[in-house]
């Protein structure tokens, strides 16, 4: 039976179930392809950033998947439903010229933290991220760190949760209530800038520390781990932020555009987020652009 085409919190949470399964699908074949694979060819993509064909093989597993459950399966059919990999995104986004924001769009991030899983994947700094937007709105997200077994996941207007380990019983989560000179600051652990340096000195956190992976210092802030309350990104795409902003905003955080001092939409025809993002607790955030 088709789900009702209608925009709602039953809807969103509705992609849940099969959006976590993938999810632990495609950790479950990471882990197979590094027991096959003695080395892991690395490649540089146009913008600069790696890419292992892993990465390239997981993603096309994923978006199978995902035609299977969204765009063949009963349930999702009525829906107009968009498929957008980080490794496929040429031939997803040239199949058709729609805005991004007009429909339901599902992104993928196959390996997010690439660099880590290509230098230092023992340390489990990477993870699985699915999305969903709705209108240029995120939706649902999920995101799922493999060597950690914890999947992060949630809809707009069903709270946020972890599943701590697969099997058990999801937790309920909520962004720290700690202020800025209280909680910790998150820095990527392979990228630095120089407006990094100068965000750190300007406002006083009580201690930095260094993370790989967007989703992963999303998700840990969506959770107050390490009581970390806020991260500043200067370059990322739609695939990396979409989902987690779901999980921060039903956690009581926000990703805020700075180019436009408003919550991040995915709009128009290019999956880059041209501006950078300020991903915080509500109150951390309020205290930063209020400066």
């Amino acid at each position: 039976k088709n789900i009702m085409n209608k925009p709602t919190p039953k809807l969103y949470k509705s992609f849940e179930p099969d959006l976590i399964d993938i999810a632990y699908r495609a950790g479950d074949f990471i882990k197979l392809q590094l027991t096959k694979l003695d080395e892991i060819a690395v490649e540089i993509k146009d913008d600069d950033t790696p890419v292992t064909i892993v990465d390239k093989r997981v993603n096309a597993f994923v978006i199978d998947l995902l035609t299977q459950r969204f765009l063949k399966g009963d349930s999702f059919s009525s829906l107009p439903i968009r498929l957008v990999g980080e490794e496929n995104v040429d031939e997803a986004l040239s199949s058709s010229q729609k805005d991004l924001g007009s429909d339901f769009v599902i992104y993928v991030d196959p390996i997010d933290g690439t660099k880590s899983f290509i230098h230092h994947r023992e340390k489990g700094e990477w993870c699985v991220l699915l999305s969903v937007s709705y209108q240029g709105l995120p939706v649902a997200g999920v995101c799922y760190i493999p060597l950690h077994d914890e999947c992060y996941f949630a809809s707009s207007g069903n709270g946020a949760f972890k599943i701590p380990k697969r099997h058990a019983d999801p937790i309920s989560i909520s962004c720290s209530p700690l202020p800025l000179s209280s909680s910790v600051l998150l820095r990527s652990s392979t990228r630095t800038n120089s407006f990094d340096d100068t965000f750190t000195k300007h406002f006083k956190f009580s201690s930095v520390k260094l993370v790989s992976s967007f989703g992963i210092k999303a998700c840990y802030i969506a959770e107050g781990r390490l009581s970390s309350t806020c991260y500043l990104n200067a370059c990322c795409s739609y695939w990396d932020s979409c989902g987690v902003q779901c999980i921060l905003e039903e956690a009581g955080g926000v990703i805020v555009d700075l180019g436009t001092l408003k919550s991040k939409t995915y709009c128009g025809q290019s999956t880059l987020n041209p501006n950078m993002l300020l991903v915080a607790s509500s109150s951390v955030a309020s205290t930063v652009l209020a400066s």
